[in-house]
């Protein structure tokens, strides 16, 4: 067994390529995130946007089947949304000039509007954009249908962070309802979750 085999966080980066390479192996598509902190300041920001761009430049190098995930925290939100603005704009940019997916992810209710509108911005430039959307938070059908008027693709996840549903098998329900309104929907989307009965 490898040693990785039951950990969500993988140590550095050749160690994230390996168990990429594995799980392509087996026709799986990998979605891979540099786990970071909140940048609250502009070089912290940048660092983080050199460090999201030098992975995409190691996926294509490596010929991966993968996509990438970034935060908004991590690239300057809670500081100057222009500059963060700025910063996802530029990772998706080298995301479809190298042909990698490219995922804005979710994370506390205080980032959803603007991660919306971020996915927004970056659909308006035509680069290809996934943008992942909570269950248990009480907007998600609208939000589901902005998206999909936007064309932009939904990653449906449960949630992670404190939402407006706090009871699983609530939740589980909400999950289960937002899959149909996006298979009804008729547009390419994506689903993540660790429960097997979803």
């Amino acid at each position: 067994m490898n040693e990785y085999e039951n950990r969500w966080a993988l140590p550095d980066r050749h160690s994230a390529i390996l168990w990429g390479k594995a799980r392509n192996r087996q026709s799986i598509k990998v979605v891979l995130d540099i786990l970071g902190d909140y940048a609250n300041d502009e070089p912290t920001a940048s660092k983080a946007t050199s460090d999201h761009l030098d992975l995409l430049k190691l996926l294509a190098t490596e010929r991966m089947f993968a996509a990438m995930s970034v935060k908004v925290s991590t690239l300057g939100f809670s500081f100057d949304k222009d500059v963060c603005l700025l910063n996802l704009l530029s990772i998706a940019k080298e995301a479809s000039l190298r042909g990698i997916g490219f995922e804005i992810d979710m994370e506390g209710r205080a980032t959803v509007d603007f991660a919306l509108d971020a996915a927004r911005a970056v659909a308006e430039t035509r680069y290809p954009v996934t943008v992942a959307l909570q269950a248990y938070l009480d907007r998600t059908a609208k939000d589901i249908e902005s998206m999909v008027k936007n064309g932009i693709r939904v990653r449906l996840v449960k949630g992670a962070y404190a939402g407006d549903a706090q009871d699983f098998e609530d939740i589980q329900g909400r999950f289960k309802n937002l899959m149909r309104v996006l298979a009804d929907s008729g547009q390419d989307f994506c689903i993540g979750t660790h429960d097997p009965s979803s």
